[in-house]
């Protein structure tokens, strides 16, 4: 029955995406902005939630262009429009702004509510300077707070982005012209990790591994260079404050616990977009809806991938966000019986087993569909832009950048 309904899916999903939905997608998200900051508007607002949501939907499985471009597309739209209408749509109160540690540079433009309806939205890549979200701003220590956080954050935006391109430096060199190549192709995951298992003299699951640390890094050090550099554009223009622009993430591998890890350590964009989602749902009781959360997101990356292969891969992140989801429903269920909390050497194991096991499959799909290798981008494309081809070639390692040529399909 599934395929049945997956092929009908697919063959209505061959018409081209018209442009009025197209239009609707910013226009919903903007109309929910401005409204939000007027009173008695929350029913209306109600109204333009579904009516953005369906539209983004449709564009994203309909629309015609280069299936990479499409998923990059997607994970804004879905991330910045989404979680953002969820939020401001069933908001019973209008947005309240902490005050500056500063004046800002443009405080008498931002006090327009037009302008703080776009601004609204862009601050879906941070979800902060509003009471509901975040504690009040702690000022920036130093004498010169714009400047040392300018440094800050263009330091974490270059190392953000040489860890993204170490992980996938690998995969680009070793298979070119399949996993590795920048355009999409892929390959057969399981036959790739059993040939280089044999030729390094390891056994398969040490490279299977080993590739499944480098999606982590590429999936985690790829948002954190997207925050960074957004940072950086919103306090090099002098319109933000450094205090508006916090760290979203913590570190992942210190995780004690699946909650630890999906609650403080992964991106916090992320648990508020997915929690947001499945905010008019919040009378569910706590374990159903941690598993409706983690539902939303299984279903967040099957509609985002979809472009790849213009496929509706189900099973792999069906299995890997539902087991996460009664990992932490089974945490917290030993929590009320035992009174204590999942954590320390025990809870690390635990943690880090449930992740590798049930993102197998997952790994297997991103690596196949040639996913992974798409993300190198302008690395691949433009290999003088990579910082490690040129540390691998001061170390002898490799040819000069200029060298390296991206294979096109």
């Amino acid at each position: 029955m599934l395929v049945t309904l997956q092929a009908k899916l697919q063959a209505a999903l061959a018409e081209p995406c018209p442009i009025s939905v197209l239009v609707l997608i910013p226009l919903s998200s903007f109309l929910i902005a401005y409204l939000a900051h007027l009173p008695n508007t929350r029913t209306l607002r109600i109204g333009l939630w579904p009516v953005g949501m369906l539209a983004l939907i449709w564009a994203l499985l309909t629309v015609q262009i280069d299936p990479v471009v499409n998923c990059r597309v997607a994970t804004t739209g879905l991330v910045y429009v989404l979680g953002f209408n969820s939020i401001w749509a069933f908001a019973r109160e209008p947005p309240r702004y902490h005050p500056l540690p500063r004046p800002s540079l443009y405080s008498g433009i931002r006090q327009l509510d037009v302008v703080k309806a776009f601004e609204l939205v862009y601050n879906c890549s941070r979800f902060i300077g509003v009471q509901q979200f975040w504690p009040p701003y702690k000022a920036h220590r130093g004498p010169h707070p714009r400047a040392s956080a300018l440094a800050y954050h263009l330091v974490w935006t270059i190392v953000s982005l040489f860890v993204v391109d170490l992980v996938t430096y690998l995969p680009f060199r070793l298979a070119p012209y399949t996993i590795g190549s920048p355009d999409c192709i892929g390959g057969d995951y399981a036959i790739w990790c059993t040939d280089l298992a044999a030729k390094v003299g390891v056994p398969p699951a040490v490279v299977r591994a080993y590739w499944t640390a480098c999606l982590c890094g590429m999936c985690h050090f790829g948002n954190t260079a997207l925050h960074h550099l957004l940072a950086l554009i919103g306090r090099g223009s002098g319109y933000f404050e450094p205090e508006e622009w916090p760290d979203t993430a913590g570190s992942p591998v210190r995780s004690t616990s699946l909650n630890d890890f999906w609650g403080r350590q992964w991106h916090s964009l992320m648990t508020l977009f997915f929690s947001s989602v499945a905010q008019p749902f919040a009378w569910l009781p706590k374990p159903l809806y941690i598993m409706l959360i983690f539902t939303i997101s299984a279903l967040f990356h099957i509609i985002l991938y979809y472009p790849r292969k213009y496929q509706l891969i189900v099973y792999p992140y069906m299995l890997f966000y539902l087991a996460n989801g009664i990992g932490c429903v089974a945490e917290r269920a030993y929590r009320q019986v035992t009174g204590k909390r999942v954590g320390g050497l025990i809870g690390r194991i635990w943690t880090w087993t449930v992740l590798y096991l049930a993102s197998q499959p997952m790994v297997a799909s991103e690596f196949s569909t040639g996913w992974f290798g798409a993300m190198r981008a302008i690395f691949a494309t433009q290999p003088q832009t990579s910082m490690v081809c040129w540390l691998v070639y001061a170390l002898g390692w490799g040819p000069h950048p200029a060298d390296i040529l991206a294979t096109k399909a």
